[in-house]
C-alpha cells in the first residue's frame, strides 16, 4: 500500500493546474513540507522506541540548529533509525556546534565520531595551521564517508555600488560594513580566506559584522552595511528573499579570471570555478563566474569498517529522502565521493562504493 500511495503521488506531481488553483511548484513545495512534518513525527516517535542503549551510538558533530549541517545531520541520523535492525545497529545522536571548525578539533579529541567540514577547513588542518596545528599527529589519521554539496561564494552588494563586477568592488566599501555570516561559521571563515586569496585587506577597508545569515539579510535590505559575503549551497532561501526584494537593487558581483588562478592557486585544492546560471535567484538577469568548495562528512581511521559502510549505504541510497528537506541536499553527487577527495576515504566507504549499484528514489527507504 505505500508504495502504491508514493507511486501514486509521484505521478501526480507531473501534473500543472493553473488559473490560481496550484502550480506545480507549489504541489511540489506541499509535499516536501507534509514530507518534512513526517520526518519530524519519525525522529520523535523513534527516539523514544526502546532502542537498547548497549548499542552502537555515534556522535555526529553538525552545527547551529539552523545550519545546513545540523539539517542534513537530523536526516541522516532519522534514516539510520528506519534502517535500525540486530543486523545494522548503527545509530547516531546529532550534537550542535559552532560550526565546521568546532566539528574539527572535536573530531581530533576524541568527543565525536563523525563531523561534517567545509574544504577550507579541512585544508588548514592539513596545513597545520592554527589552532589545528595543535593535532599534527592526528590529522593524517582523517578519513572521508562522504563528499556533500558544494558551498558557492556569494558576494552581495547594490547596484550603485558596482563597477567592475567583480569582487574588487568591494574595495570602495571604506569605513562601511559587511557581513560574512556568524564569526564562527564555516561561511565566515571562507569568506575571510577568499578575500585575503585575491588581495583585498578586508581589516583596513571595511568593518566586519558578525551578523547570522538572516540578521545580515535584514540587514542589508535595511541599508544598515553595505555589502554581504554568503559562503552558501546555491538557492539559498535568504539570498533569494534579498534579491525577490526589487527595492534593495541587490546585485552580484563575481571572481574573473585572474582572481579565480590566484584564489585556487594559493588554496588548491579548496576552491573551484563556479557558475551561477542567469535567473537562480529572483531577477538575476545576468549569470556570475565565482568559486565554490566542497563540504565533506567525515571520520578517524579507527572508526568501526562496518558503521562507515553501513553509514555510506543508507546516505547515498536515500538522497532523495534528505534532498526533499533541504535544498543543498540536490548538489550531492555520489560520484564525487571517489573523485573529489581532500583526504582518503575510508576503507568502509571505499568497499561500499566499489562493490554496490546505485540505488536512487523514494523505493530504498524499503530496501
Amino acid at each position: 500500500m505505500i508504495r502504491q500511495f508514493l507511486k501514486k503521488t509521484h505521478s501526480n506531481i507531473n501534473f500543472c493546474f493553473h488559473d490560481g488553483v496550484i502550480t506545480r511548484k507549489k504541489y511540489i513545495n506541499r509535499i516536501r513540507s507534509a514530507f518534512y512534518t513526517l520526518l519530524l513525527t519519525l525522529f520523535v516517535i523513534l527516539n523514544f522506541n526502546g532502542i537498547s542503549k548497549a548499542e552502537p551510538n555515534y556522535v555526529l558533530s553538525s552545527g547551529t540548529p539552523s545550519s545546513n549541517y545540523y539539517s542534513v545531520g537530523i536526516a541522516l541520523s532519522t534514516l539510520l533509525k528506519l534502517k535500525h535492525s540486530p543486523q545494522n545497529n548503527i545509530l547516531l545522536t546529532v550534537k550542535q556546534t559552532k560550526g565546521a571548525r568546532d566539528n574539527l578539533i572535536s573530531l581530533l579529541e576524541g568527543k565525536s565520531d563523525i563531523a561534517f567540514v567545509d574544504a577550507n577547513t579541512l585544508y588548514s588542518a592539513i596545513m597545520n595551521r592554527p589552532p589545528f596545528h595543535k593535532y599534527k599527529s592526528s590529522i593524517p589519521r582523517l578519513k572521508t564517508i562522504a563528499a556533500l554539496w558544494p558551498d558557492i561564494a556569494h558576494f552581495i552588494l547594490h547596484e550603485r555600488q558596482v563597477k567592475t563586477h567583480n569582487i574588487n568592488d568591494f574595495r570602495n566599501l571604506v569605513g562601511e560594513s559587511v557581513s560574512f555570516d556568524e564569526k564562527t561559521t564555516a561561511s565566515a571563515y571562507a569568506s575571510r580566506s577568499l578575500f585575503r586569496h585575491s588581495g583585498i585587506y578586508f581589516e583596513q577597508l571595511f568593518k566586519i559584522l558578525n551578523f547570522d545569515t538572516h540578521k545580515s539579510a535584514r540587514a542589508f535590505m535595511d541599508e544598515r552595511i553595505a555589502g554581504l559575503s554568503l559562503v552558501t549551497h546555491e538557492r539559498n532561501r535568504i539570498i533569494e528573499k534579498v534579491f525577490n526584494n526589487r527595492e534593495v537593487q541587490a546585485t552580484f558581483v563575481g571572481v574573473n579570471d585572474v582572481q579565480i588562478k590566484q584564489i585556487t592557486k594559493t588554496s588548491s585544492p579548496v576552491w573551484e570555478p563556479y557558475y551561477i546560471n542567469p535567473n537562480t535567484y529572483p531577477n538575476q538577469e545576468t549569470g556570475i563566474n565565482t568559486v565554490a568548495q566542497k563540504n565533506f562528512l567525515i571520520v578517524r581511521d579507527d572508526f568501526s569498517e562496518k558503521a562507515a559502510y553501513h553509514i555510506s549505504r543508507t546516505f547515498f541510497e536515500n538522497l532523495t529522502f534528505i534532498q526533499a528537506l533541504h535544498k543543498a541536499a540536490h548538489k550531492i553527487d555520489r560520484n564525487s565521493s571517489t573523485t573529489e577527495n581532500i583526504i582518503p576515504l575510508h576503507q568502509g566507504t571505499a568497499l561500499y562504493l566499489e562493490e554496490s549499484t546505485p540505488c536512487s528514489g523514494l523505493f530504498c527507504l524499503f530496501n
